[in-house]
């Protein structure tokens, strides 16, 4: 009996899984001979001002989807340039034509040295909030810092300063309260809705979120620096 049900809750994952792989479409367009694969490989943000001539040249890779699943992009895009042996990555290019959005990344593979060398160019001291990526749902996301109660529309992005223990809030009565306090120069990346990604799917190494606090979601650092030239920043 206990097998049965494995095999159900298997076929059940598998088909959700190929469902969305329907949705967004992922090719390489231009492609160099691939690495073998290691497990649990990153994949890091590449800042546009760091001197990659020691990076390892994978190939440039392109996501095509709808709009709305900006989300599963980023996921499967980066998914498929490390199973080339990609740990790194360069934003090229952003697209959104009638709902039909285009994401275009270069992939490397890149050591140590040049890992901590990009760290230099990367924000400090900064907490990113995003608002929701369903452009068709006209409606800011509420919430607050510090106390003042602040909003983020869709598809847009705001800063703030994080020199100070900082308390981040959604919600009423029952919702949620997240602390930070400042650490290392680190910058936070927030959301409030998760994009609709489902924490039960994750490609190894992981991008995506990677703590939930309720209705408060801490992102991956790179998934953020990714989202800052897809959201438009709202002053």
């Amino acid at each position: 009996m206990k097998i049965r049900a494995f095999y159900i809750i298997a076929i059940i994952f598998f088909s959700i899984h190929w469902a969305w792989a329907q949705k967004v479409k992922v090719d390489f367009i231009i492609k160099n001979d691939s690495l073998p694969k290691r497990e649990k490989i990153n994949f890091i943000y590449l800042d546009h001002s760091t001197n990659i001539s020691m990076a390892r040249y994978i190939g440039r890779i392109k996501s095509t989807g709808k709009i709305n699943d900006i989300n599963l992009a980023i996921i499967f895009i980066s998914d498929k340039a490390k199973k080339k042996g990609a740990n790194a990555f360069k934003y090229v290019d952003f697209k959104n034509k009638d709902g039909i959005a285009e994401i275009v990344l270069d992939a490397y593979v890149i050591d140590e040295n040049l890992k901590k060398s990009n760290e230099d160019f990367l924000p400090k001291n900064k907490i990113y909030f995003f608002g929701r990526d369903n452009i068709n749902r006209n409606e800011a996301e509420e919430y607050k810092l510090n106390g003042e109660i602040r909003s983020i529309e869709p598809f847009k992005y705001a800063v703030s300063e994080f020199d100070k223990e900082m308390i981040i809030g959604k919600g009423k009565a029952f919702g949620t309260t997240l602390k930070l306090k400042p650490k290392d120069s680190e910058s936070v990346f927030i959301n409030f809705t998760g994009f609709g990604a489902s924490p039960n799917y994750m490609p190894a190494g992981g991008v995506g979120i990677s703590f939930s606090g309720g209705n408060v979601i801490r992102m991956e650092r790179d998934t953020g620096l990714l989202l800052t030239h897809i959201f438009a920043k709202q002053e």
